[in-house]
């Protein structure tokens, strides 16, 4: 399955904005529309979900960690609330059908300091005894939670697969993204290797944020690793749209990324369907 984030196109997201994108988006071939929780009552999930029902598409929702959204280091208050917003967007992720909720769920994007190692070690156990309460309402209601590690220019908290595994609770999944990866990552591969079965939901675009397939990555052998996990999620093109002051400047979106946003989806989509994403059969 492949499916495209609406980022793509606009920021926040509006039952307007899912309107228009939706039946575009079907008719080119797609399987699944990502769709972003920014700020709850953004957008109707109940709509959202007839919607796409209606057009055959599948969903998958993720979580945003603006300032003030936070699980560490910070007041008890901001942490109720974060873990509150993240209960809703698993709400969201029921009502719409998607099998996860996939993002940094730990710090703001941006939010950065210098750790020790016993530090780092403590604040692990923060997020961990923090995050248990909202995958405990995710299990229950059949939805996975997936902690994404995002690059060093974005976080300090957690910027690898080694490090999510260490930091996050076992029954936790995690979220990877080909972006990060080519960054943190001394081998993408051996990553979604050692992730395995934890692979909760998989984000891909090119190395410079544009469509996958037109960059140095190597796509072949993540497809391969993809394959030996037995994942069997979508793969969501995820870039962003630069008409968004805030998040064309959170995701550093400088200059035009594709011909068009049209562009950057179709043409990141034909080159997905000729990789072989195929799971094999259990033994």
């Amino acid at each position: 399955m492949i499916g495209v984030n609406t980022w793509v196109w606009v920021s926040p997201l509006t039952d307007e904005s899912l309107a228009v994108l939706a039946p575009r988006i079907a008719g080119w071939g797609f399987d699944v529309v990502e769709l972003p929780v920014e700020q709850p009552g953004d957008w109707d999930p109940e709509r959202a979900a007839a919607l796409l029902d209606g057009l055959g598409l599948g969903a998958s929702v993720v979580l945003t960690m603006p300032p003030g959204r936070e699980l560490v280091g910070a007041s008890t208050q901001s942490v109720q609330e974060t873990q509150d917003y993240l209960r809703h967007c698993v709400d969201v992720a029921v009502t719409v059908g998607a099998p996860a909720v996939s993002g940094p769920a730990y710090a703001s994007v941006g939010r950065a300091w210098r750790m020790s190692p016993d530090e780092r070690r403590a604040l692990y156990a923060e997020l961990r005894e923090n995050l248990k309460p909202v995958v405990a309402y995710a299990a229950e209601r059949g939805v996975r939670i997936g902690v994404e590690p995002l690059n060093r220019y974005e976080t300090s908290v957690v910027n690898t697969v080694e490090q999510a595994l260490e930091a996050l609770p076992e029954e936790c999944g995690l979220a990877l993204d080909t972006y990060h990866m080519n960054i943190e990552e001394k081998d993408p591969l051996r990553a979604v290797r050692l992730a395995g079965a934890r692979i909760a939901h998989l984000q891909v675009c090119g190395t410079d944020r544009g469509a996958p397939g037109s960059d140095h990555f190597d796509w072949t052998g993540f497809a391969a690793a993809v394959r030996d996990v037995n994942y069997g999620g979508p793969l969501v093109i995820e870039s962003f749209t630069a008409d968004n002051k805030t998040i064309a400047t959170a995701a550093s979106v400088w200059r035009p990324l594709a011909p068009s946003q049209d562009a950057l989806a179709t043409e990141g989509l034909a080159f997905l369907r000729t990789l072989d994403l195929s799971t094999r059969p259990s033994p």
